[in-house]
């Protein structure tokens, strides 16, 4: 069945599949097929089986190092994105002052880089009474 590496699945098919807690079970049980076969019944493929074991011994390993290089990734984007907002924040302390001091051109740079920390109303829908048909929120 996972005779591809890469395989895309939907949201509901990983629902549905089965999850092993324990890999090595999954090698213990195949042993136990092929170390046994007359309690194995014939609807089971044992060659697929032991592709399955392989194919999931095989990409174990890959997914622990891709797991380990997107945390260290994403703790790198955050520190990145953290260390600049810092001397953002810097440099827009400085142009609001010169805004305020009457700097040429730092009033119109300061309302620029203050977008950032404009909050946007918070929409409020009102619950109706009983019997009453629900309004819809009013177009932003």
């Amino acid at each position: 069945m996972c005779r591809k590496y890469g395989v895309s699945l939907n949201p509901d098919d990983i629902r549905r599949l089965g999850k092993p807690r324990d890999q090595a079970w999954l090698r213990d049980a195949y042993e136990a097929g092929v170390a046994n076969d007359q309690f194995v019944p014939k609807y089971v493929d044992m060659d697929e089986f032991a592709r399955d074991v392989e194919g999931a011994e095989t990409v174990a390993p890959l997914r622990h190092v891709a797991d380990e290089i997107q945390h260290l990734l994403s703790c790198t984007e955050l520190l990145c994105d953290s260390e600049a907002y810092a001397a953002g924040l810097v440099i827009y302390k400085c142009v609001k002052a010169a805004a305020d001091e009457n700097v040429p051109g730092a009033a119109v740079l300061a309302d620029r880089l203050g977008k950032i920390f404009a909050v946007s109303p918070r929409k409020v829908i009102v619950q109706p009474d009983e019997g009453t048909p629900p309004t819809p929120p009013a177009a932003a």
